[in-house]
């Protein structure tokens, strides 16, 4: 017994972990099984390069550049698919945004602001959402800071302000306006004396675009100043950015949007 129990006894092996695929690409290349838009974001890289020096005179992207865009899908890329959007993933959004920002950084940035619709759409009714872009590939504004003032009115808010920093807003539809909600004169505040704010949805034919943006870096962006006078704004075509538990949009990627930022995470 004791010879037995001497001899050298098996080593325990633990199975190893499969370790996660690490999943690289190359900047500004795509494969066969990549998504349209990527493609085709790729495919505009000499268009706007060739078109560089236009984007800097006019310190906006030139509408042929903005238009091509748009048909190319990239303001539409993460609208759901239930609306018959590409819905595409964060990552494979990075990648178009990255292939139209190697060819000029400008048209970079109006892509990643631009697709902004995909989001903040989120909020809403669905059925108001869809109904406000019968066009899923038209581009977006954003002004999320709380500049503005939703007055309180019956139905919604009357909504006025200066919203700094509008990118890409010559060739947006929808501008995304921050505001402080205004009720009986006073700002309106909650039990810890925070004020409210209301996240509105304003038509870009409905504001002033004012022609403030003379600046050295992304010069292509057309970032200017943009003025909305007294705009009635319907409460279905507002969203609190009060954080909540769950995403009220249809699908996955409505869901994930969430993770993506806290504003978007349930309408009111």
């Amino acid at each position: 017994m004791d010879a037995i129990t001497s001899l050298p006894q098996p080593a325990i092996v633990k199975p190893k972990r499969a370790l996660p695929v690490k999943m690289t690409h190359a900047a500004g290349e795509a494969a066969a099984d990549d998504p349209p838009v990527l493609h085709a974001a790729i495919g505009l890289a000499e268009q706007i390069r060739a078109a560089s020096d236009e984007i800097e005179r006019g310190r906006r992207l030139p509408p042929s550049i903005a238009a091509a865009m748009k048909e190319a899908g990239v303001f539409g890329m993460a609208m759901p698919r239930v609306w018959g959007g590409p819905e595409l993933d964060p990552l494979t959004q990075f990648r178009v945004i990255e292939a139209l920002a190697m060819a000029d950084g400008s048209a970079g940035w109006c892509a990643m602001i631009g697709c902004d619709g995909g989001y903040v759409t989120a909020f809403l009714d669905q059925d108001v959402a869809r109904a406000m872009y019968p066009d899923i590939l038209v581009a977006t504004a954003a002004a999320a800071t709380t500049t503005g003032k939703a007055v309180r009115v019956p139905g919604g808010y009357r909504v006025s302000g200066r919203f700094p920093f509008v990118s890409g807003c010559q060739h947006c539809e929808w501008l995304w306006a921050g505001c402080t909600v205004i009720e009986n004169g006073v700002p309106r505040v909650d039990g810890n004396g925070v004020p409210e704010t209301r996240q509105c949805l304003v038509r870009l034919s409905q504001c002033e675009i004012l022609d403030t943006w003379h600046t050295t870096g992304l010069r292509g962006t057309g970032s200017n100043d943009v003025v909305v006078h007294d705009v009635f704004v319907g409460q279905e075509h507002s969203f609190t950015s009060r954080i909540r538990s769950s995403s009220s949009g249809p699908g996955r990627f409505m869901r994930f949007r969430s993770c993506l930022s806290p504003r978007v995470l349930h309408r009111h």
